[in-house]
This record gives structure tokens, sequence and C-alpha cells, in this order.
């Protein structure tokens, strides 16, 4: 929880404001008592109000002004460690570790495109106009804004308009990586708000111009290392690969699949929790375990030499009946001879 304060508080968000989206996110059901609710919230309150004061103390981050209510708070130069494993509550500055605090997942390549319904009113000079051999018209805007360059392009077709935005990309947090379809989707409604009063027209419903970018940075120093010349390529059909291309230039894990970018965020962090759980466990105690695994595999073989006589008895038996004569019916020709002579 100290990390995802932290986050929230470098991207100037006030204690309450914190607080209130880590109630949102417990998802507590409609039946709980009000008087739990506010007893939660109090937790909560409490709980930001103590981890800001941890991060103060280790100068991870600072007020903008000491005098404002609400404090906003920006980050300090000192980078974090995650070393939470060996201090549950104020991880030590001075440990070593191998991975920096995690960084977000860069959401990319954002863009979708309109019809048009009613056609601009307002007169736009746009930066580029170029002709089509189809003989439609693309007319190219670039908006420089504080998230970023905004770009539009207006199709003028021979029966319909289209209207084609891309927009800057998008941080996510990959513990809150189930949340990224409505992000997304309160992030289009604002820029279509946005462009329809920009434009003085009426678009009609968005529609996905090209799958959305999840990139997360390559912690590893080895793979770092190997991805600033190479591209690494699973070739499934979300576009899961590593490389160092655009916008980051920096070498990343990339994919279609915001689930698999969340997942790989993740694995180096349960790498190191596995490595501490074996490191941390008795020479003793690993005696013993290896001890049982002995005895398991033992069994084990045991157990199949078992079962592999079984089947050989099973396979003889089978093989003995079906080769086993039925007997012969007695021939009644002789004691007819007999008997009516």
């Amino acid at each position: 929880m100290k990390w995802k304060i932290y986050n929230y508080l470098i991207d100037s968000k006030t204690q309450a404001w914190i607080a209130n989206k880590l109630f949102k996110g417990l998802d507590l059901p409609d039946s709980t008592p009000v008087k739990e609710r506010k007893r939660i919230k109090k937790n909560l309150r409490n709980k930001v109000s103590y981890y800001t004061r941890i991060l103060e103390k280790e100068k991870l981050i600072e007020p903008l002004s000491a005098k404002a209510k609400p404090r906003i708070y920006k980050a300090t130069s000192l980078s974090p460690i995650m070393s939470e494993k060996t201090k549950k509550d104020s991880p030590s500055m001075s440990e070593k570790s191998n991975w920096e605090f995690k960084p977000q997942i860069d959401c990319h390549h954002i863009s979708y495109e309109y019809f048009v319904v009613s056609k601009p009113k307002r007169q736009i000079f746009w930066d580029k106009v170029k002709k089509l051999p189809n003989g439609c018209i693309d007319h190219w805007l670039h908006w420089p804004q504080d998230i970023g360059n905004i770009t539009i392009r207006y199709r003028k077709g021979k029966q319909k308009d289209k209207v084609t935005i891309w927009l800057p990309s998008q941080k996510i947090d990959p513990t809150n990586w189930k949340d990224t379809e409505a992000v997304i989707k309160d992030y289009l409604n604002k820029a279509s708000a946005w462009l329809q009063k920009l434009l003085l027209c009426k678009l009609g419903l968005p529609e996905v111009y090209r799958k959305p970018h999840f990139a997360y940075p390559v912690r590893e120093p080895e793979i770092r290392q190997f991805l600033k010349s190479n591209t690494f390529s699973l070739n499934d059909k979300d576009d899961t690969h590593m490389d160092s291309s655009p916008p980051s230039l920096e070498p990343c894990f990339e994919s279609n699949n915001i689930q698999k970018t969340a997942y790989y965020s993740m694995l180096p962090d349960k790498v190191m929790e596995i490595e501490d759980a074996i490191q941390g466990l008795e020479p003793q105690k690993i005696e013993r375990i290896e001890k049982r695994l002995d005895k398991l595999e033992k069994t084990v073989d045991r157990l199949t030499d078992i079962v592999e006589r079984l089947a050989e008895d099973v396979i003889t038996i089978a093989e003995t009946e079906v080769t086993k004569k039925p007997k012969e019916k007695e021939s009644l020709d002789d004691e007819d001879k007999v008997m009516f002579g």
C-alpha cells in the first residue's frame, strides 16, 4: 500500500483523494453497515497519513508549499528502493536491492475514428492538406497539449467524412490493470467532447482505429543490454514483443494485451519473493525437505513398478482368454445308431 500511496502523492493527489480512491477500490457489498463504512474510511485516512509521514521522513517526497492546505507533494531526487521484504512498513534507503521502484505501464497508440454527422462550422487552419489517389482529401492538425501531442486527421470523402484522432499516452498502475478499460473509456469521452467543441461539429460513435499498446520497462540489466540492439517477438495474436522502439526508446515488454503486460510487470518481484522465501529457510528445514522429496520419489518409483506388473498380468490374462478353445459338442451319431438300429 505504501508504494501505491507514494505513486498517487507524486501525481499531485491529496491525502483525502487517495483515501477515497482506496475506499472505492475495496468494492464493499451494499449490505455493509454505515458504521462499518465510516470505520473503514477512518482507518484508510489514518494509513494514508501514516505512510505520508514516513515518505516525508525518508525524503522521498516534499510538499510544493509548506503553507498550502491541503498539501500537494512532489517527488524528490531520491529513488525509492523496493525492500519491503526486510522491513514491512519502512524500507531503508541504504539497503541494497536489484530492483528500483516499479514504474507504470505506458498505454500508447490510442487512436479512434468517427463518422462526421454534421460538418464543422469552425474554420480550421490545417497544418497539412493532402489529396489521395481515391479522391479523398486528408487534413492534418497537430495540437500540442500539456499531457502530450494530439494529432487530428479530417478525411473528406466522396460521400461521408471521417475524423481520426491520436491521443497522448496514458500511465496505468500495474496493480490496477483491470480498470484499464474504464480509464481509456473515460479518457476517450473527454477527448470526444473536446474534439466536437474544437471543430464545432457533431460526431458519431467512436470506433477503434488501432489497438492500443501496453509497454512496461525491462528491469533486468542483462535483458536490457540485449534489447538495445535486438528484438524478441512471440509471434502471437497480441503482437507481444520486447525491443527498444518508440515512443520511449527504452527496452520494454510490449503487447496489445494489458493482462500480459501486467503479469510481466509482476514477474521479477514474484521471482524475488520465491528466492527470499527459499533463502529464509533454515538449512535443517531444507535438508528435511530434501529427504522427504527423496522418500516421495522412491515411493513413486515403487508405485510405478506395481502398476507396470499389474498391467503385464492383465495383458497375460487377456491373451489367455483369447487363445482358449471352446469345448466341442459330443456327436450323437453313434447313440442314434444303437437306439434306432
